[in-house]
Parts: structure tokens; sequence; C-alpha cells
């Protein structure tokens, strides 16, 4: 592709990317360096539309960028090694970004795809696959106060559960001692499967005063490990879908 095309395309590029609206040969002109006459311009729009980089807007006189013309627009800026003229600017985000202490894969991805958002400000979304959980690998009470537990568990394929539970009762710190290790000997690397069983057997035998705790420990290992065990969605920068022109028109945000 010639130079001339190159730089009408990514002029309708540009301008779509501001506007959200088609643009004209006329208004290429009019807005954009190009050194040739709107008939011209014409002429190779046509020539776009061919090579299947553009389309036309409905009716109008209008064109737009395809799917294919974003394409080659990306291939050209990672080939020639363009720099954002904020790079500084973004050095710094990311390095801010960075300066955390990470504990899992979650906390990475997570930030990841924040990075992601505000460094482009565009939408992020990323998607973690899981490996299937076939154990616990540990897992403990913590005591924060007389009535109030943190709940720690880690399973065989990397997720940590970490969640405070609150009581109507006290604790004692020997009655957690023994807690602890009556959970650690029935729960942890033990088949997943039989996890839940040993806790509701847990429930009329050893704890049976504590049944009330061992189903919330039952539900939230249910809900954030089950609930999350096959993938799990991060969004990052939602809001900023707004920022394009396009969305201005009521029905095309619904």
């Amino acid at each position: 592709m010639n130079d001339r095309k190159l730089k009408i395309l990514f002029s309708i590029i540009d301008s779509y990317i501001i506007d959200g609206e088609p643009i004209g040969s006329k208004s290429l002109a009019d807005t954009y360096n190009l050194d040739v006459s709107p008939a011209t311009i014409r002429n190779e729009m046509s020539s776009l539309e061919k090579m299947g980089l553009i389309e036309k807007a409905h009716s109008s006189s209008g064109r737009l960028p395809s799917d294919k013309g974003y394409r080659m627009f990306v291939d050209y800026i990672l080939k020639n090694e363009m720099e954002d003229i904020s790079k500084a600017k973004k050095s710094d985000t990311i390095i801010n970004l960075l300066d955390k202490n990470y504990h899992n894969a979650e906390d990475i991805v997570e930030t990841a795809t924040k990075m992601l958002a505000e460094l482009t400000n565009l939408t992020a979304v990323s998607m973690t696959h899981k490996n299937e959980i076939k154990m616990i690998v540990n897992m403990e009470l913590i005591r924060l106060s007389d009535r109030q537990l943190l709940l720690l568990a880690v399973f065989d394929n990397g997720l940590i559960v970490k969640d405070s539970i609150y009581l109507d009762y006290e604790i004692t710190p020997d009655e957690l001692l023994f807690i602890n290790n009556v959970l650690k000997k029935t729960m942890v690397e033990t088949d997943i499967n039989e996890v839940y069983n040993n806790l509701n057997l847990l429930e009329i035998t050893l704890l049976n005063d504590y049944k009330s705790l061992l189903e919330i420990i039952e539900k939230r290992l249910q809900s954030q490990s089950f609930g999350k065990q096959n993938r799990e969605i991060q969004i990052e920068g939602l809001g900023n879908i707004f920022n394009f022109k396009e969305y201005d028109d009521l029905s095309k945000a619904q």
C-alpha cells in the first residue's frame, strides 16, 4: 500500500476514534493535511473500501474503519515501534501499580487488568481459567477478637480464601486451638468431595458445640471455591466506555 492510502486510512481511523462518526472526503481534506483534493481522496477511499479496510456507513457518503483496517493500524504501530509521548508518565503509573506485595495469581491478574484500563483509558476485561480443585492444602482460623475470626484456606489450584467470620458468642484461644487441630486433621489434604461430608460429621461429633461456626465455614468455602472454580472474569474501567463520542447517543449506550 502506498503512503497516501495509508495516510488516508489512518486519518479515517483517527477521526472515527475521536468523533465516533463516519467521515467523508471533503471533511478529511478540511481536517487533515493530506495535500490532495477531495476528488483524489474519494478515489483512494474507494480503493480502501475494495481492500476491505474501510466501510460505507449506510447510505451516507462517509466511511468508517473496518476490523481489518483497525488490525492494519495496530500492526503498523507494533512494527514501527511508535512510542507514546507520555511514556514517562505511564512508566510512573506502572511502577505505582506494581509497587505492592502479591499473595496469589488473582492479585496479579487484578492489578494487570487495572493497569491496562488506566494506561489505555479503555475498559479492560480479563478471564482466568482455574485448574480443578482437588483438595485443601492448608486451613486455619485466626482469632482477631473474642467474637471475630479470620478464615484462611489454600486450595491446591492456587486459590486462597480469606474471609472474616463474626460470631454471637466468644471463643477462647484454647478452644480455637482445639478447633484448628480438628479441622486440619479432617480437612487438609483430603479429597474435596469428602471435605463437606467431614464438616457435617464434625457438627454432630467432636465439634457439635460449634455447629454454627462450621456451617459458616462450609458456606464460605463453597461460595468462594466452587463458585470460582472454572474461571473468573475481571472488569476494570467500565465507565471509560462512555469516553467515546458514539455513546453520546443514548440508544447506542443502552
